[in-house]
């Protein structure tokens, strides 16, 4: 199982290793144009975070020749075309850590990080759609209910600013200290909550959890997403502006009227960080209706250059490391590989497969006594030659590195060592009657080597 685990994560980290550099270039660009566009509409910038967001959900659709097609360099690389965990220890216990490689981790953690990413919010949300079951409808026939225009306005107090949810049937809830509020505040705010409902906002709010879900990592994309909901409620709040035929200033003065009222009272430590952020937020969103009505407009020729710019980036951006495309590096017929070997060379070289060879069978490390009594750990990485029968004709060893434990003033201190304890010949000797499917180029097989690190670990 592990080992099926380490081949996916080197799959996954050369193609999302790969994705993702290029996404962070676009990001880059993206980030670029919003500052070329900081005097422009929050709907302009709204569309450029959305073209960001969407481009890391898009799969790569051009082929990329990966390591596998330039021999000359792959013959340094110890990895490539493959590597085999195996251990050789005391005891036959294997352990996660140890039968798992850098790869296999890495991506086990990124799988499980990026799982988290989606269902901690999923349950989030569920757990406030409990909490608002108890919320009280406000009745027909309100100012706030007729500006929400059929849509149900309801009061809680288990909220501290106005919210609305739903992806298919949405509500709006309202503080209990609405009530406190002017009309005029009121209306503004459900104009703000029902212009979030028409945009479909929630389903942007859906695409935020997934990208940040998936590049969870990234500061990039955490910025980005930030600026988007930024800039949503902006335009909401222009949408609100337009719909009650109030002044930019004057919709400010509410903004600020319930910044004060969300933080004014005595919430708790735990609730307090989110009402400072969504204070903060508010004032932002004043900043910018003060700032608009003095805006200089920017000119509609450089908007639409920028949108063509990173249209016309999304593509040259979309490459994946092609694994499989032998045939891109090969000189000659079609047919023929000219680096196919039926028998090993002194040398290892790399040579061009479409299907990596996969172990059937491996014979067991006996770890040298001599090494045991001297208390000698270490790796050996070594490189096997798989002939077309799925034997082993031949291996060399590439790397030894073995290290001695002694007790230095109590504490134990590691020193290297040579290798005269016999632990290459065991390596050997286990390498050469371990079992293999053949690798295979056009469903032929054909003989290939492959690296293996062998780590010796007393327990």
């Amino acid at each position: 199982m592990f080992e099926s685990i380490n081949q996916l994560g080197r799959q996954w980290a050369l193609y999302f290793g790969f994705v993702t550099l290029q996404n962070t270039l676009f990001l880059a660009v993206v980030l670029s144009a919003l500052w070329l566009l900081r005097n422009a509409k929050a709907r302009v910038k709204y569309f450029v975070t959305l073209v960001g967001l969407v481009k890391l959900l898009l799969p790569p659709v051009l082929p990329f020749p990966s390591a596998n097609s330039f021999p000359p360099f792959s013959l340094f690389i110890e990895a490539i075309p493959i590597s085999v965990n195996s251990e050789a220890r005391i005891t036959h216990d294997a352990g996660l850590l140890r039968d798992l490689d850098p790869y296999g981790a890495l991506f086990l953690s990124w799988a499980a990080l990026s799982l988290a990413g989606l269902i901690i919010p999923i349950f989030a949300t569920l757990s406030l759609k409990a909490k608002l079951t108890s919320s009280k409808k406000i009745p027909a026939g309100t100012d706030a209910t007729v500006a929400g225009q059929g849509i149900d306005v309801f009061e809680t107090s288990k909220l501290a600013f106005p919210l609305s949810i739903g992806l298919f049937r949405s509500k709006i809830f309202m503080p209990t200290t609405y009530e406190k509020w002017p009309t005029e505040c009121r209306t503004l705010i459900i104009h703000h909550e029902l212009a979030h409902i028409q945009r479909r906002d929630a389903w942007m709010q859906v695409l935020q959890v997934v990208v940040r879900a998936l590049y969870f990592f990234h500061p990039l994309v955490w910025l980005l997403s930030n600026r988007m909901e930024e800039y949503r409620e902006m335009i909401c709040d222009e949408t609100a502006i337009a719909d009650a035929q109030v002044s930019p200033v004057e919709y400010s003065r509410f903004l600020v009227y319930i910044a004060e009222q969300i933080t004014r009272g005595n919430p708790g430590c735990a609730v307090t960080p989110a009402l400072i952020r969504q204070k903060n937020q508010l004032l932002k969103r004043v900043a910018y209706h003060i700032k608009e009505e003095n805006m200089r407009p920017i000119k509609k020729t450089i908007v639409v250059l920028v949108f063509v710019l990173l249209l016309a980036l999304i593509m040259p951006l979309s490459w994946y490391c092609n694994k499989k495309e032998p045939s891109a590096s090969v000189v000659g017929k079609p047919e023929s590989n000219p680096m196919e070997q039926d028998s090993p060379s002194e040398h290892p070289q790399f040579i061009l497969f479409d299907e990596e060879p996969k172990i059937v069978q491996r014979v067991e490390l006996k770890y040298p006594e001599a090494a045991i009594a001297s208390k000698v750990e270490g790796k050996v990485i070594a490189y096997l030659f798989i002939n077309k029968k799925g034997t082993v004709d031949a291996v060399r060893i590439l790397k030894i590195n073995l290290h001695q434990t002694k007790m230095v003033d109590n504490q134990p201190v590691q020193e290297p060592v040579e290798d005269t304890f016999g632990i290459s010949e065991a390596v050997k000797e286990a390498a050469m009657n371990w079992k293999f499917i053949p690798a295979k180029i056009k469903s032929e097989p054909i003989g290939v080597w492959i690296s293996i690190p062998f780590n010796f670990t007393l327990r």
